[in-house]
């Protein structure tokens, strides 16, 4: 049908040509030779002939209801018959048309007449049927039995033209190369009929199995996701605070979905933004990560976040949705079927933006949980040196027990005892347990300032060692800071409520004249 369709557009341009020239022409040729007659005549039937052509073709119009019927049906040979009787006589009316208005110019015409009147009748002839046959065009073949019988009439014109010109040719003649002509196109029109009857068949069976199987594979995946989602509310409505709330409200709308409109959704339905609620989802996802919850929860956010790409503007819902519902029509000729390109078009984009958000989630759900690993670990390493600070707290205690059931009377040996100890332990240079040592060994030679700056030091770089902040009060204490000194102590205290404080307790119910009275009395035993 293509084929003929592109020759007959071909062959149309010389014979719309000849419409439009050859009646400006033939009519200005005829009133200077004073043919004023034919002129009328033509003018008349200009403005009358397609009015009262249409009133002739109804009797063509109730043959056609029944083909149409048969044609809905899906019955061939109702849609032949009737179709051929309705086509016969429209042909014939068109041959009877022709030939009676070829006749009615030629008959008493001259040979100084006989062209230009032949022209003119040409477009008198075929003029009314060709603005009907324009009138009948529309898509997906409209008006093309129409277009085919205005052709067919204006080839056979022409013929019949130069047959006049050139031969002797009676009206019984001129019919029959008329009726000729239209007998082919006729033929031509049954048979592009029952192509386009079995084209149109086999659209429909298409179309019917591609319904088919995509009713089922998309009811399938919105039953499987409609029931994930419903599970939302259950999985996220307590312990994810507001994020968690407004992802059900957003769960709820997505499992409210069917196949008309599954994966092409009118933004006005979301709850809020869909931004939002991309920041919701994700404000749950790092909720996720930090409790370590399984890759089932991680799974189901995932959904959610790219599913938000088949939330789209109005006007390209309304295109896919219009689509399936000419799907579910399994009508091959439903209008909206028209624009299955475009909705297919938005459709794979659709796709495109969810594998998208899909790997986007993926790479900051993974993201989230590197940074709650890494903070695990600092926090667990924390956690290892407070157990190591603790340990090591417990065996200076034990050390500054052992220390104190020496002999006061040797400060000497308690000196070197703790000396031998220290150095056998090999603590790093410049560490806090380094300083810590040397202030201690400074403090018993009698070196106090040393020792106090060695403890500084010490605690500058472990805040929390408790023993070394004990040491310093208690040699502050020696060194009349009182106030210092208890707060060191009392800080030692809350550390590890194991150490000896005494001294701090002793010193806050003195006054200041026995605070100094008292440390006068340490220094002279120490001293002596």
């Amino acid at each position: 049908m293509k084929a003929l369709t592109a020759v007959m557009k071909a062959l149309s341009v010389p014979l719309m040509i000849l419409n439009l020239l050859g009646a400006i022409v033939s009519g200005i040729w005829l009133v200077i030779i004073g043919e004023w007659r034919p002129v009328g005549i033509g003018i008349f039937f200009f403005f009358g002939s397609s009015f009262l052509l249409s009133f002739a073709l109804m009797p063509g119009l109730l043959l056609a209801a029944p083909a149409a019927w048969f044609a809905a049906k899906g019955r061939t040979l109702g849609l032949v018959i009737f179709g051929a009787l309705s086509s016969i006589y429209t042909l014939t009316l068109i041959t009877l048309w022709c030939c009676s208005v070829l006749f009615l110019f030629v008959k008493d015409a001259t040979a100084s007449s006989i062209i230009p009147r032949l022209i003119w009748s040409y477009g008198i002839a075929t003029g009314p049927w060709a603005y009907m046959a324009s009138q009948e065009e529309g898509p997906d073949g409209k008006g093309f039995a129409a277009a085919m019988s205005t052709f067919f009439a204006q080839l056979a014109y022409l013929v019949v033209m130069l047959l006049v010109l050139f031969m002797t040719i009676t009206v019984l003649g001129a019919i029959k190369v008329f009726a000729g002509f239209m007998l082919v196109g006729l033929v031509l029109q049954i048979t592009i009929a029952v192509m386009m009857e079995k084209e149109r068949k086999d659209r429909f069976t298409g179309i019917h199995e591609m319904v088919e199987t995509w009713r089922e594979s998309a009811g399938k995946e919105i039953e499987i996701e409609n029931a994930l989602f419903s599970a939302f509310r259950d999985k996220f409505s307590e312990g994810y605070g507001p994020s968690g709330w407004e992802l059900c409200e957003y769960a709820d709308v997505v499992s409210a979905g069917n196949i008309e409109n599954s994966h092409s959704r009118s933004e006005s339905e979301l709850p809020s933004a869909a931004e939002q609620i991309k920041l919701a989802i994700l404000e749950v996802a790092e909720l996720a990560a930090a409790r370590q919850d399984d890759n089932e929860t991680f799974e189901l956010l995932k959904m959610a976040y790219s599913s938000l790409a088949r939330f789209l503007p109005d006007s390209k819902a309304e295109v896919v949705i219009a689509r399936n519902l000419g799907y579910l029509s399994e009508d091959p000729d439903h209008p909206s079927l028209r624009k299955s390109t475009e909705a297919d078009q938005i459709e794979a984009e659709v796709d495109e933006e969810e594998s998208r958000l899909s790997q986007e989630f993926d790479e900051m759900v993974e993201k989230e949980k590197e940074e709650h690993t890494v903070q695990a670990e600092i926090e667990r390493l924390e956690t290892e040196k407070a157990r190591l600070s603790r340990e090591k707290t417990k065996i200076e205690i034990e050390m500054a027990k052992a220390f104190r059931e020496l002999s006061p009377e040797d400060p000497d040996r308690v000196t070197e005892i703790f000396l031998e100890e220290f150095k056998n332990s090999s603590p790093t240079e410049g560490t806090s347990a380094k300083y810590c040592g040397d202030g201690l060994i400074a403090w018993r030679r009698g070196d106090r300032e040393t020792a106090l700056r060695l403890y500084d030091k010490a605690i500058a770089l472990d805040p929390d060692d408790a023993v070394a902040l004990l040491n310093r009060g208690n040699l502050q204490l020696e060194m009349g800071r009182f106030d210092e000194g208890i707060a060191d102590i009392e800080e030692a205290r809350e550390m590890v409520p194991e150490l000896p404080c005494e001294n701090a307790d002793l010193f806050k119910m003195l006054s200041p004249e026995m605070r100094e009275e008292v440390r006068q009395r340490i220094l002279k035993n120490k001293d002596g």
